[in-house]
């Protein structure tokens, strides 16, 4: 058995059995062993957003939308005006909700206002982006 740390912090096992090497990482067998076999869907995550913190009390199974929501939420992932392919601050973000949802612009009058798209107001004005706001 060969244990190791992925690049990206990640702790795990190498297994060998007829020959054959395979990888599993250790919070996925903990949350096997105590809580039971993931179901179809689910992912393993960290509570704490600390990717070597194996403890079962720091494990859960969660959607995949769940499990990116907590990454956002422990700096893990850029979001907001920290993400590299936004052009928006958080005041333009906040403005582009008032015409919205206050004064009842359409989505390509707002488009035009932030010069971006028609789908990025409607991901915005839904909450699928900047949900962290």
């Amino acid at each position: 058995m060969l244990q190791f740390t992925d690049a990206k912090g990640y702790k795990a096992v190498c297994l060998r059995k007829d020959g054959k090497r395979t990888r599993h990482y250790t919070h996925a067998l903990v949350l096997s062993a105590f809580v039971g076999a993931r179901k179809p869907g689910m992912q393993t995550a960290h509570i704490n957003g600390k990717s070597g913190d194996n403890r079962l009390e720091n494990l859960k199974y969660a959607t995949a939308i769940q499990n990116s929501r907590d990454a956002v939420r422990h700096h893990r992932i850029a979001s907001g005006e920290d993400h590299a392919g936004t052009s928006l601050t958080r005041k333009d973000v906040l403005r582009l909700l008032d015409l919205r949802h206050r004064k009842g612009r359409t989505y390509q009058q707002i488009a035009d206002v932030f010069g971006i798209s028609k789908s990025s107001v409607y991901l915005i004005s839904t909450r699928q982006r900047w949900v962290n706001l």
